[in-house]
């Protein structure tokens, strides 16, 4: 009843919650190229609250709430349908592929700093490993950044036989745009531990975090369910609430007084 448009893009980030990482590379890629609106490509991010990203996102870029008819249509009919992280599960993310539509899985990360999916299936759901494998096998690409990411997506996503290009990670194409990019970064890096004038920890994909009200130390909550469900180490304290870090995509923080002392070098 639906057909598919062509050249209409969905993407979804997070789950709707974020509007960065890979697909945000692919289409600010394909918005600098002048590519979207005319006959090429009509691009839409979904989103838990669009409201939240008005003013981020370009105008040429639709947004639509996760969950709404409209969702639903364009999740139906559109020929590319972009994430980074896994359709399935709940009520918003029922995802039927149909003839025709073409499904990019990015993923978000690339770089093998952490146990995912099927490397620890004793710590998933029965419900979670199945959707690895429902959600793997409707994938038409995935990309990677390594022989050694190459080699993951084959066993830890279930994705042993589909296109995969390995030609690196959009979101990570900053770092090799030219050696001012990478020298800025490191003068950041180098920067911050020189003003400390002492080691500083460093976590990657912080999720959760927590204060100490009695010692007034930072606390990386690394016990919560999901994150030992996502096979991340148990890390627990940072004594002098200093903390270089790489925030997850998807963190939250309990107590906003930490973000104080939390370093982001991204």
């Amino acid at each position: 009843f639906f057909p598919i448009h062509k050249g209409r893009v969905l993407c979804v980030c997070w789950g709707g919650a974020k509007y960065n990482c890979n697909p945000r590379a692919i289409t600010d890629c394909i918005l600098e190229k002048e590519l979207i609106g005319n006959t090429c490509f009509d691009v839409t991010y979904a989103f838990v609250s669009p409201e939240r990203f008005k003013q981020e996102v370009p105008s040429v870029i639709n947004s639509v709430e996760i969950g709404s008819l409209s969702y639903f249509m364009l999740l139906s009919t559109s020929q590319f349908v972009i994430s980074n992280t896994r359709f399935g599960g709940g009520l918003y993310w029922p995802f039927r592929k149909k003839k025709g539509q073409f499904y990019i899985q990015t993923m978000h990360g690339g770089h093998g700093l952490k146990k995912v999916e099927l490397d620890v299936p004793e710590v998933l759901s029965v419900e979670y490993v199945k959707n690895i494998h429902k959600d793997s096998s409707r994938v038409d690409l995935m990309i990677s950044d390594s022989v050694f990411w190459t080699k993951l997506a084959r066993t830890a996503f279930s994705y042993p036989e589909g296109e995969l290009l390995e030609v690196g990670l959009p979101r990570n194409d900053v770092f090799f745009e030219g050696e001012n990019t990478r020298k800025n970064f490191r003068e950041k890096v180098h920067k911050i531990i020189g003003e400390q004038k002492k080691q500083i920890p460093f976590v990657n994909e912080v999720r959760y975090l927590v204060m100490n009200s009695a010692t007034e130390e930072m606390i990386i909550d690394k016990t919560n369910e999901d994150n030992v469900k996502w096979g991340l180490p148990i890390i627990s304290k940072v004594k002098n609430k200093q903390l270089l870090a790489t925030y997850h995509g998807m963190h939250i923080v309990i107590d906003n007084t930490l973000e104080k002392g939390i370093i982001d070098i991204r």
